[in-house]
């Protein structure tokens, strides 16, 4: 499965559970973890797009980052370990 496909599964749970939810804790809770995995796979499609888009990327290092940025939905500080582009100067750099 894709990442953009979890990442619509998660929204998709996360409508159906606002809308069945009697709003408990429990039920707070949980929204409260889709919505944190939903962010958290919009982060790394992000990266996914910086890193297929950089031109100093080579073929081989995107081969290599890609398919690990677009399968799993990773954690928070797994994602962070992957290239991103300054937004002033569009250079690549670490976080």
């Amino acid at each position: 499965m894709t990442l953009n496909e979890r990442a619509y599964y998660l929204a998709q749970a996360l409508t159906s559970a606002k809308s069945a939810a009697s709003l408990g804790a429990e039920d707070v809770e949980f929204m409260s973890g889709l919505q944190e995995r939903i962010d958290v796979a919009q982060v790394q499609m992000e990266v996914a797009r910086a890193v297929e888009a950089h031109p100093n990327l080579g073929g081989e290092e995107k081969r290599q980052i890609l398919p690990q940025l677009n399968s799993d939905l990773l954690g928070l500080d797994e994602v962070r370990a992957y290239p991103l582009l300054d937004s002033k100067s569009g250079e690549l750099m670490m976080k």
